[in-house]
């Protein structure tokens, strides 16, 4: 499928024009690549935030005006050969994209519509980051993440959206409470510290409170029509929403290792071994394909790390689980002995 079709496509599936087949292709392009599902989720949010009825007039010669004037050489794919020209001309809004890559991989991109920017930064797999948002509060965005928020932060309001997995130390206003929007679930608060795991491809979103009172809303839909649960959280509790089957699930957990991948420690605890080759996947930027694979559940490990290579890291799991491995430059093969 050629870029000229994908970008049609894309358009179509989020004006909500599209056929079930031409969605189907939109899925079998995005599982293609790590490169593809980020560009298509950042699309997707930028429509979610951006959405306008009515076109601007010559709206085509605006966005080739300012494109234009964009000077990075590290541009990515999707802001060359008329890209947004033709996904704004298929979902009827006027945007503008700007992008700046950054020396440690992650990326600050700036979405300039009719009446608000958006700022949004986004690391790719084996990055992180650290920033404060206008107001003060820090964050720090984990791999394959997105934390987006408009120009009116900090002025009327305080509320981001997470794709992915941050931690939020939040600074105190007592006149606008701080929000996190993943999905249909919001989580708010007023000065507090917590973390949000909110990765499109897992099963469960999950919401850890360090310190301070946070209140977690379930909406019925992404939209947030009709708020239909809320859960409050206090120090050292969690809750996991499973989003297959809609429910809830609250425990305690252990506040100093909550954040410590933010500090560059990795800790499994008893935690099933796909489970973690994802995990190492996301956090090293690699693909690991795994020969004469387990049944999930069948092994299990546990192990603390801390700035260690990835080399360090299946040299001690081989040990006790069993395996040879092979590096590949950025493609790592395991094989379990077959008994």
């Amino acid at each position: 499928m050629s870029k000229e079709e994908i970008y049609q496509i894309i358009g179509e599936v989020l004006s909500g024009t599209s056929d079930p087949h031409k969605r189907e292709l939109l899925n079998s392009w995005i599982e293609e690549s790590q490169e593809n599902f980020q560009t298509y989720n950042l699309l997707k949010e930028s429509w979610e935030s951006t959405r306008i009825e009515t076109r601007h007039p010559h709206e085509e010669d605006r966005l080739q005006s300012v494109l234009s004037k964009i000077e990075s050489e590290d541009k990515p794919w999707w802001l060359t050969n008329g890209f947004l020209l033709k996904i704004a001309a298929s979902l009827g809004f006027f945007v503008v994209c700007s992008w700046l890559y950054l020396a440690n991989g992650s990326f600050f991109q700036q979405i300039f519509t009719e009446d608000k920017t958006i700022t949004q930064k986004s690391n790719v797999a084996g990055q992180k980051s650290s920033f404060k948002l206008p107001d003060g509060t820090a964050v720090w965005l984990n791999s394959e993440s997105t934390l987006a928020y408009d120009s009116d932060y900090g002025v009327s309001k305080r509320e981001v959206k997470l794709l992915g997995e941050a931690y939020f130390e939040v600074k105190k206003d007592k006149k606008r409470a701080f929000i996190v929007t993943s999905g249909n679930l919001k989580t708010t608060a007023l000065g507090t510290s917590f973390n949000i795991q909110a990765f499109p491809e897992e099963d469960n979103l999950i919401v850890s409170l360090i310190e301070g009172r946070v209140r977690v809303d379930q909406y019925q839909s992404v939209h947030h029509e009709n708020v239909s649960s809320n859960i409050f959280l206090k120090p050292g509790e969690r809750i996991s929403y499973n989003k297959g089957n809609n429910s809830f699930e609250k425990s305690e957990f252990d506040v100093v290792k909550a954040g410590m991948w933010k500090e560059g420690t990795l800790i499994f605890d008893d935690e099933d071994f796909l489970d973690i080759l994802k995990e190492l996947e996301r956090w090293y930027g690699v693909q690991i394909e795994v020969i004469n694979r387990p049944e999930r559940e069948a092994v299990r490990f546990s192990g603390k790390f801390h700035h260690e290579s990835l080399e360090s890291i299946l040299l001690a799991m081989s040990y006790s689980k069993k395996f040879t491995y092979k590096i590949d430059g950025k493609t790592i093969t395991i094989q379990f002995n077959q008994k």
